[in-house]
């Protein structure tokens, strides 16, 4: 995987608003002789073994003072995950294998993540039998099996989310229809 290059100027498009279409993983370094420079290719072969489909990018901090303000840099090098225009983890300096493992690790989506993002039924599902509790999939089942029309279902579905604002809302729609 080769790292592509962001600036000030295509900062914002290349990783918070790329991040809404897949993970960004972003290496900043001071300069291009610094030996931190480097650890960009020890992190793409680190994303290369976890197979992560995700955007690599290497920033130059000393070329590039405003994206190494947004991420408030003081030491390079530091490795960044972006998702969902959030910054989701960070390495600072230049940590072993296990730290960037660590940071790939908790770039990837939970169960119950992908089923939010994907509003697949049989995700929901699974994801809600995983933890029953959790009302935005309970919210997001419902919503789904109403808007499709499966009223019963979503009605005793909704039961459990009544104390719920939006759940409240959808579970006296069920109701109505």
């Amino acid at each position: 995987m080769i790292a592509q290059t962001v600036t000030d100027e295509t900062f914002q498009g290349d990783v918070f608003d790329a991040s809404f279409e897949r993970p960004i993983v972003v290496v900043l370094h001071a300069g291009e002789h610094d030996p931190s420079a480097t650890y960009v290719t020890d992190v793409a072969e680190a994303i290369a073994d976890h197979g992560l489909e995700c955007t690599l990018v290497s920033i130059d901090a000393e070329q590039n003072p405003q994206a190494t303000a947004v991420f408030g840099i003081q030491i390079a090098p530091s490795t960044k995950g972006v998702l969902n225009g959030v910054l989701r983890a960070e390495i600072t300096g230049p940590e072993p294998r296990a730290a960037i493992d660590a940071l790939l690790k908790a770039m990837l989506l939970t169960p119950a993540e992908q089923a939010l993002t994907t509003n697949d039924e049989a995700l929901l599902r699974a994801a809600l039998a995983a933890d029953p509790l959790e009302p935005t999939l309970t919210i997001a089942l419902g919503r789904l099996l109403l808007d499709r029309g499966d009223t019963l279902e979503a009605h005793l579905m909704l039961l459990t989310v009544g104390h719920h604002p939006i759940g409240a809302g959808l579970f006296e729609r069920s109701r109505v229809l």
